[in-house]
């Protein structure tokens, strides 16, 4: 037809393709034709470059070039243009033929790029055929950007969630520090943005970059750096796919998760020749590559701080119609360091439980938000008892309001009247309770966290410590590591099975005990929450390891008095008690501590549900009998009272 003989009757080397379209003839310009002069700019393309790009579009374009291309191939089943039609088409002498195969190298921008690729023909020739008999084919990607529609390549649909221009740009929706926001306004007038987040998920680093998206008018990408792993696409094509992607598009891209990748040669060097602008979003720092470095800005997304956290409850409440009074505004972003996610996440629990509104309400949902990773490693204990069900002596009882006050007061403290900065370790309350089995350290744990409406978490020392080398450390990180950010109260029960290897260096083995020792005291001076070490050994503790705690608070053995009153506070109301029972006399005649009468008094009742359904003096004796023999010790007989 007429379009083959035009093709015959061309002089060599003479434009196929004219970018100026010809009104007499049929074109083949695609709409934004300004988009072919940003390629040429952006990947160094040449004009045999992009007459190579326009021969191979033109079957794209219109189908009666597949009929072309077959015909001067002389195969039916050569749709599409080899190398050796376009050395033709283009290449006027054999040295013009010669210097156009520098085009079509791996290293060059044409295929270096990924705009295209050279590819066998189904049939007639195999991968190894030879340079001149590959077809030239433009990627998706490419076809997209200039024959529209605009939007992400479909291979990328299964990893990459896509969002246009957003109209809100405003970073006024940020829960953020000053210094974070003045940082993310400065990025979003970089020529190019390439930046690494740091920070925990739920710290704003999802609509940070969203954001800073809209503010350089840029669509929006958002792959995981597991789904890239997981893709069906190697990582490396995957990679340079998505970057190839945002460039054309002209689209920020959010890869999170991307801890999995920040080691990766490939995303190193994938980076380095992209242009795109790219956000990495990981819970750790960016490491730069020896081999590939980048101008990357890092931004740690940190815990708000309590007027931050604030902003954060007021405005989360506000979008889900709930109301906030000051007292517990003031409470709930003092007490608990929680993310920006989180807040909304416990605003949008209450909500969808009814619109609660009441403290306790609030507390709990704010509880939940944090502590999950505790559960693999800890048991949580949920508070039941307060301080009035306590019975200590007085200066026992002050310590523990007053290490209830500190954890309260901390964020005031260290933050607004700027203690924080002055202090690198110890940020934490950390307490000792010690004292003999049953004297009330567990129970006192419970209240201290009952009256801040804090998680408790009782973590048993005798199953973290290890007889191997090296393991308790390692027990011990990861249960700090869980810990982290839970706003829980860490009580660490039976101590005594580390503090009990505290001693004299007399060999290899008391040496790594100490260290042992010393690892869990550093530890605990870094964890910024409550921690509580409960032990009978307090005399095996030096000076040092006192002088790192916040509280040493002794629970001594039960005095008479104590014992009376315990026998007295240790029924429930609803219990049904004989009226002459004689609390006092049992206080004075059998030496027990408070675990055990709590022991006794749960036996006594057992006893009695079985027999009449009241507590007499027959079942608490029983029951008395009963501890004593538990705990291998004999019954006072002669100490038994008849008149009881």
């Amino acid at each position: 037809g007429e379009d083959i003989d035009r093709l015959v009757q061309r002089t060599p080397g003479e434009a196929m393709l004219s970018p100026q379209p010809d009104p007499a003839a049929h074109s083949i310009l695609p709409p934004g034709a300004e988009r072919l002069e940003w390629l040429r700019r952006r990947f160094a393309l040449d004009d045999s470059d992009l007459q190579a790009l326009w021969i191979a579009l033109a079957p794209e374009i219109e189908l009666r070039y597949e009929r072309i291309y077959a015909y001067l191939q002389d195969d039916v089943t050569r749709k599409r243009p080899s190398l050796a039609l376009i050395f033709d088409l283009l290449g006027a002498t054999a040295e013009q033929r010669l210097s156009l195969r520098a085009h079509f190298s791996p290293a060059a921008p044409l295929l270096h790029s990924g705009l295209a690729r050279l590819e066998a023909f189904s049939t007639g020739a195999s991968p190894t055929a030879g340079l001149l008999a590959s077809a030239l084919l433009p990627d998706e990607s490419l076809l997209r950007f200039l024959l529209g529609p605009d939007g992400p390549d479909p291979r990328l649909s299964e990893i990459c969630d896509w969002l246009p221009v957003l109209a809100d740009d405003s970073f006024d929706t940020l829960v953020l520090e000053d210094d974070l926001l003045a940082a993310l306004q400065a990025l979003s007038q970089a020529p190019r943005l390439l930046a690494a987040f740091q920070g925990q998920p739920g710290s704003s680093q999802h609509a940070a970059a969203m954001l800073l998206a809209a503010r350089r008018g840029r669509a929006f990408c958002h792959t995981r750096a597991a789904a890239l792993v997981e893709s069906r696409l190697e990582l490396k094509a995957a990679l340079e796919l998505l970057l190839l992607s945002g460039e054309l598009n002209h689209a920020l891209i959010l890869i999170s998760g991307a801890e999995a990748l920040l080691n990766e040669t490939i995303l190193h060097s994938a980076l380095a020749e992209s242009q795109a602008d790219v956000v990495l979003s990981a819970s750790t720092a960016w490491q730069p590559h020896p081999e590939h470095p980048l101008g990357v800005t890092q931004l740690i997304f940190e815990q708000p701080k309590p007027a931050a956290r604030r902003t954060g409850w007021q405005a989360a409440a506000g979008d889900y119609g709930l109301e906030l009074d000051e007292a517990l505004l003031e409470e709930l972003s003092q007490r608990f360091r929680l993310l920006p996610g989180q807040v909304r996440n416990a605003a949008a629990m209450l909500a969808a439980n009814g619109r609660l509104n009441t403290r306790q309400a609030w507390l709990a949902a704010a509880r939940l938000q944090s502590g999950q990773a505790l559960q693999a490693v800890a048991q949580k204990i949920t508070p039941r008892q307060g301080f009035a069900d306590l019975v200590l002596p007085p200066d026992s009882l002050a310590q523990l309001h007053e290490m209830a006050s500190r954890v309260s007061a901390r964020e005031l403290v260290l933050e607004n009247w700027g203690f924080g900065r002055r202090m690198t370790l110890g940020r934490g309350v950390t307490a000792l309770f010690a004292g003999p089995p049953g004297t009330g350290k567990t129970m006192a744990a419970e209240v201290v966290a009952a009256e801040l409406g804090l998680d408790l978490y009782r973590i048993d020392l005798a199953r973290v410590v290890s007889k191997y080398i090296g393991e308790t450390e390692k027990n011990l990180n990861a249960v700090f590591a869980a810990a982290e950010d839970s706003n829980a109260i860490l009580f660490f029960d039976e101590a005594d099975a580390l503090l009990g290897r505290r001693s004299e260096v007399q060999d290899a083995h008391d040496r790594y005990a100490n260290i042992e020792v010393a690892y869990l005291l550093q530890k605990m001076e870094q964890y910024e929450g409550a921690a509580i070490l409960a032990t009978n050994l307090r005399q095996n503790l030096d000076e040092a390891f006192m002088r790192r705690l916040s509280f040493v608070i002794n629970f001594p053995f039960p005095d008479q008095d104590s014992r009376r009153r315990i026998w007295h506070g240790i029924w429930p109301e609803e219990t049904p008690l004989d009226g002459r029972l004689d609390f006092a006399w049992l206080a004075q005649r059998f030496r027990l501590s408070g675990g055990n009468i709590r022991n006794i008094a749960l036996a006594a009742a057992y006893l009695a549900a079985h027999d009449g359904g009241i507590v007499t003096n027959e079942h608490l004796l029983l029951a008395v009998r009963r501890e004593f023999n538990k705990m291998g010790k004999t019954y006072p007989e002669t100490e038994r009272a008849e008149s009881l």
